[in-house]
């Protein structure tokens, strides 16, 4: 009885650069907030947009500034994504409403 069993190898190659992704230097704080979240960056923020857990989009806001203070006192308590858009990069991070 002969086996009809073959086998396949897999290389895989995976490069990352950690300066890469720290190029540029952003703060998110604090977190978690009651109500506001302060952005700091070293380059300039271009772009924030806040996600709910569904992945809508919640708030969007057009900037041109290294500081910003988000109020997110309206929105309910629960937890979110931040992306913060540089002109250089897109960050995305967690934040916790209380």
């Amino acid at each position: 009885m002969q086996s009809n069993k073959t086998t396949i190898n897999f290389t895989s190659h995976i490069t990352t650069n950690v300066t890469d992704i720290n190029k540029c230097k952003i703060s998110i704080f604090p977190n978690p907030t009651n109500g506001k979240i302060h952005i700091t960056s070293e380059e300039q923020i271009c772009h924030i947009a806040l996600y709910n857990s569904n992945g809508s989009k919640i708030v969007s806001q057009e900037l041109n500034a290294t500081n910003y203070t988000l109020n997110i006192i309206h929105i309910p308590k629960g937890v979110f994504l931040i992306a913060v858009t540089t002109s250089n990069q897109i960050i995305t991070r967690e934040v916790v409403k209380e």
